[in-house]
């Protein structure tokens, strides 16, 4: 609830308002919340007040302030996650190890249930030693250069980075004893963990006026608008937190490692790229260079007050709201990034001889190109 109307969505509530521009917030509950806002209110209610203007018997000056803050925020430490070792993990592949509940020949092979067939390292080592392919001592070898290996630095390197939160607000304010005003101007940038991008900017101007002793009228304007990047890793066999720990991202020399061995059984991936002859590689570390995208949101609040003294302790209040919104983000994925050479495998025949060439059923060239536009507008009353 904003200045008497209610916001449901968390997101227009942080672009449309400054925490710079809050006068007050109140948590009303139970039987408080529910006899002013009903059933709405059952888990209860957040009443956020925004700043205004004073008036004043004499015309004020022009006040202006300027508030600002910078917030490090740091990065998530993969040692504080619950998760198992990469010794652990081979451990406790051993002791669950079942080739006659899953034999060989089904786990590699391409079904209704199992469309791409992935064996994971540690398995493979087990169904080598399994089929009399390697001997045990070669085995546990394998198996013990597995557990000495640690992902978790690199993970925590490429998929997450420090965050900062800054924001710079102007605001101003002034009134006399028929009209006060109350606005400002705000930019703010976050830069996620996560490693993505968002700038806001987003401007307020609130006007009371007097208009008689029992006759009082506000207007609010708020607009916002939001530009934001993401990271695209799409394909990531995991994530941060379920990525097998001995999956190595870079070698010792920081060169990208690929990571297609858990995307397709490595002999089923090389009849994949026999057929299509497009080649199915897959290393993290360069795929978020083949893509591009941006969105961006204009939010725009209006928001109408009135009040009437009709008699000694009885009054009318009524307030309306005007709320918009626009979003349009897209995302591209150029003719090199996994996902595009994955689907164009999906739709390619193969040839009908090793002279010919396959059949593609989407083109060759460009990329992957993804749009969403949403509009939105509410009336309340």
């Amino acid at each position: 609830m904003v200045d008497g109307v209610p916001i449901y969505d968390l997101n227009t509530l942080t672009s449309l308002v400054n925490p710079e521009d809050v006068e007050n917030v109140n948590v009303l509950r139970d039987a408080t919340a529910a006899s002013i806002w009903g059933a709405a209110a059952a888990n209860g209610v957040v009443v956020i007040t925004t700043k205004k203007g004073r008036m004043s018997t004499s015309p004020r000056k022009v006040q202006v302030n300027y508030n600002g803050f910078a917030s490090f925020r740091g990065r998530p430490d993969m040692d504080y996650f619950n998760l198992m070792t990469s010794g652990q993990l081979v451990t406790a592949g051993r002791q669950i190890f079942d080739p006659v509940a899953y034999p060989w020949a089904t786990v590699t092979t391409a079904s209704s249930a199992n469309s791409l067939p992935v064996v994971t390292p540690h398995e493979q080592i087990l169904y080598d030693l399994a089929r009399n392919q390697i001997g045990s001592g070669l085995a546990d070898q394998r198996l013990d250069s597995l557990s000495r290996l640690s992902n978790g630095s690199q993970v925590n390197d490429f998929l997450y980075r420090n965050s900062m939160l800054t924001n710079h607000s102007l605001n101003f304010n002034g009134g006399s004893d028929f009209h006060s005003y109350y606005g400002s101007v705000a930019y703010t940038k976050d830069q996620g963990f996560n490693r993505s991008n968002l700038d806001r900017y987003q401007v307020n101007l609130r006007q009371d006026f007097t208009l008689s002793k029992a006759v009082r009228f506000d207007l609010t304007a708020n607009m916002a608008y939001e530009n934001s990047q993401k990271f695209l890793l799409t394909d990531f066999p995991g994530t941060a937190s379920t990525v097998l720990p001995y999956a190595m991202l870079a070698d010792g020399a920081g060169n990208p490692l690929s990571m297609a061995y858990l995307l397709r059984h490595d002999p089923f991936r090389a009849i994949s790229e026999s057929q299509s002859r497009i080649g199915l590689d897959y290393k993290p570390m360069l795929e978020n260079g083949h893509t591009k995208n941006n969105t961006t949101n204009i939010s725009a609040r209006l928001n109408a007050g009135l009040s009437v003294k009709l008699w000694k302790g009885l009054s009318y209040e009524a307030r309306a709201q005007y709320q918009r919104g626009a979003l349009e983000s897209y995302e591209y994925y150029d003719k090199n990034s996994y996902r595009v050479r994955n689907e164009r495998v999906f739709f390619t025949q193969a040839p009908a001889s090793a002279s010919a060439n396959p059949t593609y059923y989407l083109p060759t060239t460009g990329g992957h190109y993804l749009t969403n536009n949403v509009t939105q507008q509410a009336w309340t009353i």
